[in-house]
């Protein structure tokens, strides 16, 4: 049994209400540690814990954007920031806050990319013969005093924990789309469209007089006015075909039979 004497143990933190409570202040006492607090609306006094909730905010708010996920895991991308700043080492100590406190190098091989696709191997209770035995689901993070990972499924809206997961840490669930925008390409085709149209060529050389452009105007203006006409023969149509004809002609040839006798 190993039994560590400390002469003087000070805890120095802001003035905030949780750290003043009476049951706090009696917690300390009752382990001879004592308290120091910062002066009011002087966080530089605390510039150590300042910068560390500085890091880990930017941490944070790193990841959401990277693994598209939204503000409502903020919480979580903290504590998965928390989590793998105590693995890292820090510069005063040259060793990591994690093996400072256990005395030991942590593991870091269970360390995966936030926010990437997981494929969770579903329980034996669930399983089906003929459904799949895994689900996609979103890496959130670590639980606390559990070997497993915190993972979000998508589908169901909830968040499960699971050993037997295979990540997948260069897909974030986004749909890489290869297709033009519909605005753009309709932009596009009016151009082509307009490119294969025959423009006139205007050749730029010496000034024209008022007198030609005022006979040209003449001349666009008299070929406006005529119309134009088809000189095609028009052709009556046959409505009722042969059936009409010979009819017509039995009856002229029966007329003049009669007309005879």
């Amino acid at each position: 049994m190993q039994v560590r004497t400390l002469k003087h143990v000070f805890n120095e933190a802001d003035n905030g209400g949780e750290y003043t409570s009476t049951e706090f202040e009696a917690y300390l006492r009752k382990r001879g540690i004592r308290h120091e607090v910062t002066s009011p609306y002087t966080p530089q006094q605390n510039g150590v814990v300042e910068r560390l909730n500085r890091t880990l905010q930017e941490m944070a708010l790193s990841q959401l954007p990277h693994a598209t996920m939204p503000r409502c895991f903020g919480a979580d991308s903290l504590a998965t920031a928390c989590y793998v700043r105590n693995r890292l080492p820090v510069c005063p100590l040259n060793v990591s806050p994690h093996e400072k406190w256990f005395g030991k190098k942590p593991n870091v091989k269970h360390i995966r990319v936030f926010g990437c696709v997981a494929y969770a191997l579903k329980p034996s209770v669930e399983q089906k013969k003929v459904t799949a035995k895994s689900e996609k689901m979103r890496f959130i993070g670590y639980p606390f005093g559990t070997k497993g990972y915190r993972l979000f499924d998508e589908k169901k809206h909830r968040v499960v924990v699971r050993r037997d997961v295979v990540f997948n840490e260069a897909d974030f669930g986004i749909q890489q789309q290869c297709a033009v925008d519909p605005a753009v390409d309709a932009r596009a085709t009016e151009d082509s469209d307009d490119s294969n149209v025959s423009r006139p060529t205007v050749s730029v050389g010496e000034p024209v007089s008022h007198h030609e452009a005022k006979s040209d105007e003449l001349q666009e203006s008299q070929m406006s006015d005529e119309v134009r006409r088809s000189s095609r023969q028009p052709k009556r149509p046959e409505r009722y075909g042969e059936w009409v004809e010979d009819t017509k002609l039995h009856s002229v040839a029966e007329a003049t039979g009669h007309q005879r006798i």
